[in-house]
């Protein structure tokens, strides 16, 4: 449960004010919760990161068989796995999948082999998948996971918070450092391989003098104390204009803050959180196309107001191109569009709308099990 966009889902369908079910979450491994879940509705088994996949499963299956639940949601690919313990006990399961593909370079191989046993008793343990992408439901069957469980729920978040405050963004901005009129880039998300800091980096050098302005970098391990880090905005020529904020929790103050969000994934997303939460701020969305560029319109391609702005994954050229085209877009017409596109929003990637799907789908498997 640290932070990150399955987790932020996660959390907010336990504390979604109106649900029809009363939520308990079970951990694998060890550590409090990055976002708020009340301590009574709070399990761990307390594994450490490399324990054996196998060691949860005798523990799980006795809390599960102790608490009864009429459903049981497994999250991920390690909890998808793990769940398969409490088979036979009559207890409906469902599966979800937040990824699209998995990098074999970066992946850890262990969840790569755990992703293939899973393709296969798919077919056995899980009720129902939900995927948060049309993308991943079709890669993910095309590894072997069932087509007959497969659905999309659409991820939704709580739009309220993120609504476009020029208080908050003077405060911020006075806070790191940026100039009235500089062109504030960012990118919310954990230093990871996955999201791929290093390419964001290298477009950001590349822009012109005239559009170059600070690149605000927000996620866990983001910070002066991160050396690989440095070292790539050194030589990028770019760390006198880079701040690095690491951790924060006030997300929807940042994205007042900055001009544009940046996504530089190389692999495995299926609609990530941040770019929800970019449009609903009316915050423009520069994007690999990891992810991103299907034509759903339920997926988060639709966020962008340019094709331009997908762009291909490493590929620091074509997004430096995406980010200074947003900088000669940034007037009151391109204000307009992201207005537009928040009404949208508020009706397809609604918080209100997710649950309600959750709690549909939870009384269908609950009521069909024996």
């Amino acid at each position: 449960m640290d932070q990150g966009g399955a987790e932020r889902i996660l959390a907010s369908l336990v504390a979604c004010e109106g649900s029809r079910g009363d939520h308990i979450v079970i951990t694998l491994l060890a550590g409090e919760p990055f976002f708020p879940v009340e301590p009574e509705k709070f399990f761990t088994l307390g594994l450490a990161q490399r324990s054996p996949a196998l060691r949860p499963f005798w523990r799980l299956r006795r809390l599960v068989a102790q608490r009864r639940p009429s459903v049981l949601h497994a999250w991920l690919y390690h909890g998808n796995f793990a769940s398969a313990a409490a088979t036979g006990l009559g207890i409906p399961i469902i599966w979800s999948i937040h990824n699209t593909t998995l990098s074999a370079t970066h992946s850890k191989r262990t969840t790569r082999a755990i992703n293939r046993i899973s393709a296969v008793l798919s077919h056995s343990v899980p009720t129902r998948i939900v995927y948060a992408g049309q993308r991943a439901r079709t890669l993910h069957e095309q590894l072997g996971y069932s087509e007959k469980r497969g659905l999309v729920i659409a991820n939704g978040i709580d739009m309220a918070p993120f609504r476009f405050d020029a208080q908050t963004r003077r405060a911020l901005r006075g806070e790191f450092g940026i100039k009235d009129g500089e062109f504030a880039v960012g990118c919310v998300a954990r230093f990871d391989p996955q999201k791929n800091q290093e390419l964001i980096i290298n477009a950001f050098a590349r822009l012109p003098a005239h559009v170059a302005g600070k690149l605000v970098l927000v996620g866990r391990d983001c910070s002066a104390e991160n050396v690989k880090l440095r070292s790539w905005l050194m030589r990028s020529g770019v760390a006198d204009r880079a701040i690095l904020m690491g951790q924060r929790t006030d997300v929807p103050a940042v994205m007042s803050a900055l001009d544009v969000l940046v996504i530089g994934s190389s692999y495995g997303e299926a609609a990530p959180v941040v770019a929800l939460e970019a449009a609903a701020s009316g915050l423009s969305l520069v994007s690999t196309d990891v992810g991103l560029g299907v034509t759903d319109r339920r997926e988060a391609g639709a966020l962008v107001l340019s094709p331009s702005h997908l762009v291909p994954v490493e590929d620091p050229e074509r997004m430096a191109q995406a980010l200074a085209d947003v900088h000669e877009r940034f007037s009151a017409a391109c204000r307009s569009e992201r207005a537009a596109s928040r009404s949208a929003l508020l009706a397809d990637y609604s918080l209100e709308r997710m649950r309600e799907q959750y709690d549909e789908l939870y009384r269908s498997v609950a009521s069909s099990s024996p």
